[in-house]
C-alpha cells in the first residue's frame, strides 16, 4: 500500500511541474530522489522530459538517517 502511495503522490508531483513548466524555456532539472523512487522516475522522468521539453538529471541516493 505504500509503494502505490508514493506512485500517486509522485503522478501528482510530475503533473503539477507539467502545468507549472509549459510557459517558461527549457532547462536542466536536478533531482536528488530516494532509491525506493527509482522505477517510477525512470518511468515518468521520459514522459516528463517529452511533455515539457526540460531535461532531468537525476541522481538517486539512500535515505540517511540521523
Amino acid at each position: 500500500m505504500k509503494i502505490r502511495s508514493l506512485v500517486v503522490a509522485a503522478n501528482i508531483g510530475f503533473m503539477f511541474l507539467l502545468l507549472l513548466g509549459t510557459k517558461s524555456e527549457a532547462a536542466e532539472l536536478k533531482v536528488l530522489s530516494a532509491i525506493g523512487m527509482q522505477l517510477v522516475m525512470e518511468d515518468l522522468g521520459p514522459k516528463f522530459e517529452r511533455a515539457t521539453g526540460h531535461q532531468l538529471a537525476i541522481t538517486f541516493a539512500t535515505l540517511a538517517r540521523p
